[in-house]
């Protein structure tokens, strides 16, 4: 699964050293066309946040129940200047709600 596919969880699974449960998104897209990109992360980012305010997150792993979730994007390509902001904004709106939201190139 990828970015473009917005309404599914690329990978879910529990970060053995913290105990965190970590939603991954796998962004295999380079910024070319930085405003379509930006909108699928958008869509993703929402649709993760569905997962979990719905509950959904426990019935699908129940090790959720109680644990500090982080999302995390793995992306190939570094971010752009927009992309920057987007996510710092996204972030500070995410850790107000007690998940965390990190980015990785890899």
């Amino acid at each position: 699964m990828t970015i473009a596919e917005t309404e599914k969880v690329d990978a879910l699974g529990e970060e053995i050293s913290t105990g965190d449960v970590v939603l991954s998104i796998f962004d295999h897209l380079d910024w070319t066309d930085e405003q379509e990109h930006l909108l699928l992360l958008q869509e993703k980012i929402n649709s993760y946040l569905d997962f979990i305010e719905t509950g959904q997150i426990q019935e699908d792993f129940p090790k959720a129940e109680g644990a500090r979730l982080k999302i995390q994007i793995l992306a190939k390509y570094p971010l752009s200047e927009a992309a920057e902001d987007f996510l710092a904004k996204a972030s500070f709106a995410t850790n107000t709600s007690g998940i965390s939201l990190v980015h990785r190139v890899h």
